[in-house]
């Protein structure tokens, strides 16, 4: 189901975010940030026992496999499925980040401070700008390069180039280490990027990046060393579980659900408390020196980090007097955003107020596929929040929409002859989208919603998702839509009308309900 609609006037003062919620998040990133600071508390100890760096990765990454599968099982046993094509994004999560990130890391870890270690992992946002800009032609702006600057003064402090003095001074072969993890670490948002556009949730990236992980390094490692250190006391398995679930399980997933209701820019500041704790860890109990150097090379570095992730206003906005717009995931609670424009043109002819909204929220969550293709554009108004403008749906050939579950809860407060005409309406839909999905091929992708509630935002956020879409593989897009919306805005836009038929339960003697199918090469 596809609906186009363009009003003139948004009232942002209407779609103020919740800030419970919002609070909440971001002290789920900090918690994130803090846990992975504690990393090192327990690589030591490990390291003590006589395990090497490959053993230590190798430990991390089968016991967060085990515990990432019995997550899915418990969550959806369908988030293990992927296609074969996709396999090079979990060889890149999981061998070429985690394993080659997790030896360097571990391994600078033994043979230099936690705060200098933690720091020079924290180069990992200079990589990152630098491979986007070519991966995915990221401009390289004026912010981006003070950034670069700053954290590479911060680095020659920290490193004891300048100010050292009675602190420990690297080699160039420590350095190198450190950059690697830093590397590393970069290479997980690359290729988690390219994963996420594929349409797989968080839980199946992680689940597959520490499977791949571990079959990466079993070779290298001593598996049968391994087990019997950590067999070895009650302690040393207290040890070796605690570290798979703080350095890895309980901060990823705290992270990705922070991430829900606070945007990525942001979320990377707070989770930049990780090199405070490291650093701090360092100083409580392993005694570590703290130079006027370091802390100044700590600061420049954190500096560095906040202003690569800070938002700002592109040049042609501020030429034209408009604030910022990003595309972030589709949060669920700006649902009753859709709603205030979308039941005004689209509702059933029976039922009061509060069936009317249930009856189009059904029709929307029916579109609402179990993937993470769905986005959204937001501006920000003259306060900074950010104001819902539009959003779009994709799925895939063989994706699954199931709503039951809501619509069982909510529907029980409603006559069963209103709901009728709900169940026609997914009975229409459920008809529609399998024709449309007939005639798609494998690396087709199909828009199931499509909502605009400012005018120019919709055409805006579509064309920036297609482009995307091109990026990861998709060849076609495809669409369906009907008379009651407006379709002719697909003809006028380069979009090919492949099927229109008529819908006869909808249909009346005087007019016929008619349906149209579209598609556009991507």
């Amino acid at each position: 189901m596809l609906f186009i609609v363009n009003c003139a006037i948004f009232n942002p003062m209407e779609h103020q975010q919740i800030n419970t919620k919002s609070f909440f998040s971001k002290l789920l990133i900090l918690l994130a940030g803090i846990l992975w600071g504690c990393m090192g508390l327990f690589v030591r100890p490990l390291n003590g026992k006589g395990l090497t760096s490959w053993d230590i990765v190798f430990l991390r990454a089968i016991l967060t496999t085990v515990f990432m599968a019995f997550i899915l099982l418990k969550k959806d046993r369908a988030l293990f499925k992927i296609r074969l094509r996709d396999l090079w994004c979990f060889i890149g999560t999981g061998l070429l980040s985690i394993v080659f990130f997790g030896l360097c890391y571990f391994k600078e870890i033994t043979i230099t401070s936690l705060s200098v270690a933690a720091i020079l992992l924290y180069t990992a946002p200079a990589f990152v700008m630098i491979i986007s800009a070519f991966c995915f032609k990221e401009r390289l702006t004026l912010k981006k390069i003070l950034a670069l600057v700053l954290s590479f003064t911060g680095l020659i402090f920290v490193t004891g180039v300048l100010g050292g003095s009675g602190v420990e001074r690297l080699t160039f072969t420590k350095i190198m280490i450190g950059l690697g993890a830093g590397l590393g670490y970069a290479l997980y948002s690359i290729f988690s990027r390219f994963a996420i556009e594929r349409g797989y949730e968080s839980y199946t990236i992680s689940f597959y990046t520490f499977l791949f992980a571990s079959a990466g390094t079993v070779f290298f490692a001593r598996p049968f060393e391994v087990a019997a250190v950590v067999c070895e006391s009650v302690n040393m398995l207290v040890v070796s579980v605690v570290f798979a679930l703080v350095s890895t399980v309980i901060p990823y997933l705290t992270y990705t659900l922070g991430l829900k209701s606070v945007e990525n820019g942001q979320a990377s500041i707070i989770a930049s408390v990780e090199p405070v704790v490291a650093t701090l860890n360092g100083i409580i109990w392993f005694h570590e020196k703290m130079s006027w150097s370091v802390a100044l090379g700590i600061v420049l570095v954190l500096g560095g980090i906040v202003i690569s992730n800070l938002g700002t206003l592109d040049k042609d906005s501020k030429k034209k007097g408009r604030t910022a717009m990003k595309i972030q995931p589709f949060d669920m609670k700006n649902i009753p955003h859709i709603l205030d424009v979308v039941v005004p043109l689209w509702s059933p002819p029976v039922g009061d107020a509060d069936f009317k909204r249930f009856n189009v929220e059904y029709i929307i969550r029916n579109n609402y596929f179990e993937n993470d293709l769905h986005y959204e554009l937001v501006e920000q108004d003259a306060s900074g929040k950010d104001v819902f403008c539009a959003m779009a749906f994709f799925a895939r050939k063989g994706d699954v929409c199931n709503p039951d579950k809501w619509f069982q809860i909510e529907s029980k407060k409603f006559p069963a002859e209103w709901l009728k005409g709900s169940q026609m309406s997914r009975e229409y839909i459920e008809l529609m989208d399998r024709k449309t999905f007939d005639m798609m091929n494998d690396d087709d992708i199909k828009l199931t919603l499509y909502v605009s509630c400012k005018k120019g935002c919709g055409s805006t956020l579509l064309n920036e998702l297609c482009a995307r879409m091109k990026d990861s593989g998709y060849k076609k897009l495809y669409l369906w839509t009907d008379c009651e919306c407006n379709w002719e805005w697909y003809t006028k836009h380069g979009y090919e009308l492949v099927d229109q038929s008529v819908y006869e339960p909808f249909s009346s003697p005087d007019e016929d309900y008619k349906t149209f199918v579209f598609k556009k090469e991507l």
